[in-house]
């Protein structure tokens, strides 16, 4: 009898764990930079969980060791079942390994705007499929300006009067988050965008020899950034990111120079402030300015996943209308899919306008600084300038030295 339970007892185990392993949940995982727009990724996990309750998507942020982070789990054989990447140069290392799954034939592609599209191929395969779209500007609290009487400058000299303006009346014109390497490197290059409108070849040029940082182009960039420095805050070296933020949500502060990303960042601090956003008036002549704008986020699937199917079924959820407006309801940036939703904040209808405006565009996936991490890294060289141990020349040549040594990577 005793035999006869214990035969009973291993059977109703087995059956259980077979049951268990049947029914198992499915976790795919993304590790991803974007600290913005929390509650976002978490929305579109709940919605496709509900679509499909045995899987679950996990998003996990890394913030600015992200490329850091990614590339020593490939080394290690833990790729994440969605691989996220950054737009353009910067982030094909990763299909160059083998990393990631060829999605030129998935038929998802056909939500997606097609220029979109062609901007992330590689070697004229697509391995991540563009999520949204962002503009590098001035984002800015419209209740100050508001308050002040101020309209968006569209020159050099209005922008130095709203900021004088500002100034005169006790409100910190505008943020520079100098802790945090990866906005000096943005400022960076938005302030360079008139020079990139001219000439959308001058990283190659620089490159190959006919150009350079050290002249007169990018010399004029750091002229223009010492002028916004004498109406940003004094605590320029230790201020960061999160806090820049939190001052213009709070009034204190009126502008900041960065992606329209951070307008999520700016309202997890304040949902109610009033923003807008304006192509940054550096060029000497208004017909010159330049807005930068182009894919950000990309995602695609690893080429070693044991659960392609619900990866593909991720990736469509995520390109449908629905997955659409979670994304830009939460993160403030442009959707990637056909017919979403343009005009979901005052700043996406700012944008809109800027384009419809005419103005010079630069795609921001053409940019030589998306390679590794030159963006980064003359980031940090900006924050030695700040703290007085180099110059800006040798920012400059060392901007130079990093994109040339970036090239030999991702492009020969």
């Amino acid at each position: 009898m005793k035999k006869h339970v214990t035969l009973l007892l291993a059977l109703v185990l087995f059956i259980v764990t077979i049951l268990s392993s049947a029914t198992a949940e499915i976790v795919l995982d993304c590790l991803h930079w974007k600290n913005e727009g929390a509650e976002g990724f978490e929305a579109l996990a709940e919605a496709f969980n509900e679509l499909y309750p045995d899987v679950t998507v996990e998003f996990t942020a890394s913030g600015d060791n992200y490329k850091q982070l990614l590339m020593g789990r490939l080394s290690a054989n833990d790729v994440p079942a969605l691989v996220a990447v950054p737009s353009g140069k910067y982030g094909f290392d990763v299909p160059k390994g083998g990393y990631m799954l060829d999605l030129s034939d998935w038929a998802g592609l056909e939500n997606l705007k097609p220029e979109l599209v062609e901007a992330q191929r590689y070697n004229g395969k697509v391995y991540s499929i563009p999520v949204d779209c962002a503009a590098h500007g001035v984002v800015y609290n419209r209740e100050i300006f508001n308050k002040y009487g101020l309209n968006v400058p569209t020159t050099w000299d209005e922008f130095k009067n709203v900021c004088q303006t500002l100034k005169d009346n006790g409100i910190t014109p505008l943020i520079i988050t100098g802790k945090d390497p990866w906005t000096l490197g943005i400022m960076g290059v938005t302030l360079a965008a008139p020079i990139y409108g001219k000439n959308a070849n001058f990283d190659m040029d620089v490159i190959e020899g006919k150009a350079s940082f050290n002249g007169p182009e990018w010399k004029k960039v750091f002229e223009d950034y010492e002028v916004l420095r004498q109406y940003a805050n004094e605590d320029v070296a230790s201020l960061s990111y999160s806090l820049g933020n939190q001052m213009i949500a709070n009034g204190e502060a009126a502008m900041t120079i960065q992606g329209n990303w951070v307008v999520s960042a700016i309202r997890e601090f304040n949902p109610e402030v009033e923003l807008g956003i304006f192509a940054i008036p550096s060029a000497e002549n208004q017909a010159d300015n330049t807005l930068i704008w182009g894919p950000d986020f990309t995602i695609g699937i690893s080429s070693t996943t044991k659960n392609p199917e619900e990866c593909y079924a991720f990736l469509d959820f995520l390109t449908s209308l629905e997955g659409s407006k979670i994304w830009t309801d939460n993160i403030m940036t442009f959707s990637a899919v056909k017919g979403s939703d343009m005009t979901f904040d005052q700043t996406a209808k700012d944008i809109n306008a800027i384009l419809e405006s005419g103005i010079k565009t630069y795609p921001l996936v053409n940019h030589e600084w998306f390679m590794e991490n030159v963006w980064l890294d003359w980031g940090a060289s900006i924050q030695e300038y700040n703290n007085g141990t180099i110059t800006a020349e040798d920012c400059l040549e060392y901007l130079e030295k990093t994109i040339k040594a970036a090239y030999e990577i991702y492009i020969k």
